[in-house]
């Protein structure tokens, strides 16, 4: 059944009795949005006409033909709406015009289309007159009703039920962390999003399943301006252990960060096969407040790994629509991003602007750039590799020539760099002006020959010092801070 669905950004005018709220169609030009306070709804049904309803751009009107249906809704009673008819409305206007409560007056004074509503009421249907009883083409002719717009009294106290909050795990992830409880050693997620699948939950790798428990976990929602909240999502799942399938892998819901409450959906996907089932709105009112969040929990077992896989996250309401949260990466030294996920993270463009540790080994050695003191280098951790551009030594000093560069960096050793991450052209690399954390050098395990770093020497504003090993120290042999 095609339909028509305007959704109202009310201009509100003060009146001494109740709010008025003008409805101009050209305004809307048969498009569908969503506003942050919904005090109306407006929706042309074909329903039992011939033809379906259509915004006409020349006109700027809405057209409704004969048997076709104009709903209004509003979040609080409606007492009057006059509506504002277009210039040739009487060519097939209607006495037939009906609507489901309140009475709807139909007639032609001045030569002219006119139609008002008087009643109380949220809701309202009109149906179109089957005939054009009071049409210029001729009263046997089909019924038409054409409006470009409209003029209601209340109906705006509160909002209307709608989406205050929709997620595409294929389009972005933004707004939502994984946090990996139990990761088996051969495996570097659990979770993982795409554009194909949405976010898609596995611990079956290379040929065998292994324990593991991984949540995705939304950002803290503020659900207090809501009344009534319901949640849906639209998901499949496949290979759950025999005989409860959907055992180890659970919604959970929160109120306050810290207290975990498992909700079950009664629409779920068969468990067998990669069907994507969309659930029922599950009403979750009593979970509002001002620190909701949604966790979907990874359960696996040796020996049995399912995959769940997610793509659409629905929060329906009465409340305000909630944005999405910034992104942010930002992570400590002692939890540095391997080379894989500071690609993985440039790739998803999110978060950029944060200051990020990454641990990798120095692949190759770039140039050395004297007049700037920095220097050029790769690392990698065998999979991916990021490039360190100009980048600063230790504590985030200059690099005063190559030789302290050569020494300083040899390939094999393990750095933790930290600066910003950026993409240019093919190229994942940290902007320039990151820096050296740390180094830990090469070592037999790693097949890499190591030696000794020379002494050099650095002329810093007038003052001569010695670096060896990554330590400074002065003319007389004390180390310097």
């Amino acid at each position: 059944m095609k339909k028509i669905v305007f959704s109202i950004f009310a201009t509100m005018v003060a009146l001494s009795v109740s709010a008025q709220t003008t409805i101009t169609m050209a305004d809307y030009a048969a498009t569908s949005f969503k506003t942050t306070d919904r005090h109306f709804q407006v929706t042309a049904d074909k329903a039992e006409a011939a033809t379906a309803p259509a915004y006409n751009a020349k006109a700027a009107d809405l057209r409704i033909y004969a048997k076709g249906t104009l709903t209004i809704e509003a979040a609080s009673e409606m007492t009057n709406i006059t509506f504002e008819m277009s210039k040739d409305a009487i060519y097939r206007f209607s006495a037939e015009n009906a609507a489901n409560v309140g009475t709807l007056k139909c007639d032609t004074t001045d030569g002219k289309a006119n139609m008002t509503w008087t009643g109380s009421a949220k809701k309202i249907v009109i149906t179109v007159g089957e005939k054009a009883t009071l049409g210029k083409d001729g009263s046997e002719k089909a019924g038409q009703l054409r409006i470009s717009g409209m003029t209601i009294t209340g109906g705006t106290e509160g909002t209307l039920a709608g989406i205050m909050y929709e997620k595409n795990f294929k389009d972005s992830k933004k707004g939502w962390t994984i946090e990996d409880k139990t990761l088996p050693e051969n495996a570097t997620f659990v979770w993982q999003q795409s554009t194909s699948y949405g976010y898609k939950a596995s611990a079956y790798v290379s040929g065998t399943s292994y324990a593991a428990e991984s949540w995705l976990v939304s950002q803290v929602f503020d659900l207090t301006s809501a009344t009534q909240v319901a949640l849906s999502i639209n998901q499949t799942f496949n290979k759950g252990q025999e005989g409860d399938l959907f055992a180890d892998c659970v919604v959970k819901v929160t109120k306050d960060g810290t207290n975990w409450e498992d909700i079950k959906f009664a629409t779920m996907p068969t468990g067998t096969d990669w069907t994507f089932v969309q659930s029922e709105e599950l009403d979750i009112t009593k979970y509002i407040s001002d620190k909701f969040q949604i966790a979907f929990v990874y359960k696996s077992k040796d020996g049995n790994a399912p995959t769940w896989e997610i793509d659409v996250v629905k929060l329906v309401g009465d409340g305000a629509e909630i944005k999405e949260e910034a992104t942010h990466i930002a992570n400590t030294p002692d939890k540095p991003y391997t080379v894989s996920e500071a690609v993985a993270l440039i790739d998803a463009g999110e978060g950029l602007t944060d200051t990020v540790y990454v641990v990798g080994k120095v692949d190759s050695l770039g140039a050395y750039a004297a007049d700037y003191k920095n220097a050029n280098f790769e690392i990698t951790d065998g999979t991916g590799k990021l490039l360190c551009y100009a980048s600063y030594g230790l504590n985030k000093d200059s690099i005063y020539s190559e030789e302290e560069f050569k020494n300083m960096v040899h390939i094999g050793d393990e750095v933790i760099m930290v600066g910003t991450l950026t993409k240019y052209g093919s190229v994942y690399e940290f902007n320039k002006r990151c820096w050296i954390y740390s180094i830990k050098k090469g070592s037999a395990v790693d097949n890499v020959a190591t030696e000794q770093q020379k002494a050099v020497k650095i002329v810093r504003n007038g003052q001569i010092y010695i670096r060896k090993d990554g330590v400074e120290y002065n003319i007389l042999g004390t180390e310097v801070k």
